[in-house]
This record gives C-alpha cells, structure tokens and sequence, in this order.
C-alpha cells in the first residue's frame, strides 16, 4: 500500500528532491538570510515567519546546533539568531531571538538599517517591546 503524502512547503527544489529522495533521518532546513558584515566580524541568521507561524522542529533543532558550535569554534565574531516576524510589507516587524525572547518592534526603515548592521537594537527599545506585548496582552 502506497503511503499518503501530505502537502508541503518547499524552500527549494532542491529541498523538495531531499524530502523526496533522501533520508528523513536528517534535518534539511532553508535559511531566509545569513548576513554576514565582514568588517563588523558579524554574523546573523536570520528566519522569516508570519505572525502566528511557529518554527518547525528541525529548524530549532539546526539553529540549536548551530548555535552551539559556532558560538564555541568563533570567539571573535559575533553570531546572532532571529526570527523576523511580518506580512509582505515589511511596514510594521516583531524581532524575537531564536529562543523566543522578544528583541523589538521595527517599522520598515528601522528593519532595513538594523539589517544593514547600521544600529543596533538599544535596550529602551528591548523594554519598549516587552512594554507593548505586555499591553497587546
């Protein structure tokens, strides 16, 4: 009996041929972004998501992984891990860390210079975040 295949998103063909062909024994995973600022020694991932969207499981498991190596390998850059939480515009963004802690809330000019390592993410904006979610409820 032929096993019944439920619809899936595929980042890539080639993560379809993977899905496809390959074994499930194994986590395959797209990135929406790896920025990389050379002269900065930064480094960020960076995963795209909808509101509400969850990560799936494989992909805490490889950003963990990840996490875990390149934080102890590299002592000289500085490796982050975030979640971009927005519709097709770009006009109003939720940052979470990785783990899921809140980071802050950017409009689409503040996105785009944070993106290009241009600023950074002040503490008063970090309270500020926690300060609306807590009001959003």
């Amino acid at each position: 009996m032929r096993k019944m295949k439920t619809e899936h998103y595929y980042g890539s063909e080639l993560n379809r041929f993977i899905d496809e062909n390959c074994s499930h024994e194994m986590d395959c995973i797209n990135f929406d972004a790896v920025l990389v600022k050379v002269s900065k020694r930064r480094i960020r991932f960076i995963e795209a998501k909808r509101e509400n969207e969850g990560l799936a499981k494989s992909e805490s498991r490889v950003f963990g992984i990840l996490q875990h190596l390149l934080g102890t390998i590299n002592k000289e850059w500085k490796i982050e891990y975030f979640i971009v939480r927005s519709d097709e515009t770009f006009d109003n963004n939720f940052i979470q860390k990785m783990d899921g802690e809140p980071f802050a809330f950017l409009n689409r000019k503040e996105l785009i210079t944070w993106i290009n390592f241009e600023v950074e993410i002040l503490e008063e904006q970090k309270k500020e975040c926690y300060r609306r979610l807590i009001e959003e409820g």
